[in-house]
């Protein structure tokens, strides 16, 4: 059975763009959905900017119809992979997330126009990562390289334990790791407070035996015996981004909507800069 129903690459026609088409296409040609599609979207207000920049009415839309045709066509000479092309009107991250189910991914390059910064860089993006309903995979490595090393960050909620099975199922040849970074919530307090530095020691291993304890349930629970499992402490958006940089991470995987962790992760501003820079590819799994 196929991971996804559907694999929709958003496109903006760039350099950055072109890499999340071709990984559409790998994913698909892979098996990992029933099919597949690019997307553009345009925003009304620029389409009447733009008549009125002219000074006439062409028809803008079959012109980027025609390129969308034109990219599906390369794409299909290039890979064998048959994408479907749909042109979609209106704010970009809600278009997006209404052309999604559940059961979807929607893949997007880390760069590009000035409209594809704002989706990846500034509210829009968040909005399309919180609000859609299915998965969002941002594609900073090139497509015709595979993913040998996958890091999936868990805090044994169920979305991250969806993002294990996600990470499984899309890398079955990678070398899968979970990691869960976990915080002494306290600790800088009792140091502010001047408490006995045993003491700290003390509720530090406390801290670690409790992670321990339910990184073996989570394991337990998840039947995935191939995947190594590791605990890091510190503040979890800093500590994976070092971690993908110091293990060469091909692709982090990390659940939506979860307890503590992901939230921060997925909604805060840090979220945001571990999107835009951690060096690889990064999966996001409702």
């Amino acid at each position: 059975m196929a991971t996804f129903s559907r694999i929709m690459a958003a496109t903006d026609f760039s350099d950055s763009s072109l890499e999340a088409v071709r990984r559409t296409a790998a994913l698909l040609k892979a098996g990992q959905a029933e099919s597949g599609c690019i997307l553009h979207v345009t925003e009304a207000g620029i389409m009447e900017s733009l008549r009125q920049l002219l000074g006439q009415s062409p028809d803008l839309s079959a012109a980027l119809e025609q390129r969308l045709q034109a990219l599906a066509k390369d794409i299909a000479d290039e890979t064998g992979a048959i994408l479907e092309t749909r042109l979609l009107s209106g704010p970009i991250a809600r278009s997006l997330a209404e052309a999604m189910t559940a059961e979807d991914l929607i893949v997007l390059g880390s760069q590009g126009s000035h409209r594809a910064r704002e989706l990846l860089l500034g509210t829009t993006a968040q909005q399309l990562v919180y609000h859609s309903p299915g998965a969002a995979l941002v594609v900073r490595r090139p497509a015709s390289s595979s993913w040998r090393k996958v890091l999936v960050a868990t805090d044994f909620s169920e979305p991250s334990r969806r993002a294990l099975e996600r990470a499984v199922q899309l890398a079955p040849e990678a070398e899968i790791e979970l990691v869960h970074v976990y915080a002494s919530r306290f600790e800088p307090s009792m140091h502010y407070a001047g408490v006995d530095e045993t003491l700290v020691q003390e509720y530090r291993q406390r801290a670690r035996l409790e992670a321990e304890r339910e990184m073996r349930a989570f394991m337990e629970a998840s039947g995935a015996p191939a995947v190594k499992s590791r605990l890091e402490s510190g503040y979890a958006p800093h500590r994976l981004r070092d971690m993908v940089s110091e293990d060469e991470i091909d692709l982090l995987v990390v659940g939506k909507q979860g307890q503590s962790m992901t939230r921060d992760l997925m909604l805060g501003s840090v979220s945001m800069s571990l999107l835009q820079r951690a060096d690889c590819d990064v999966l996001v799994v409702s």
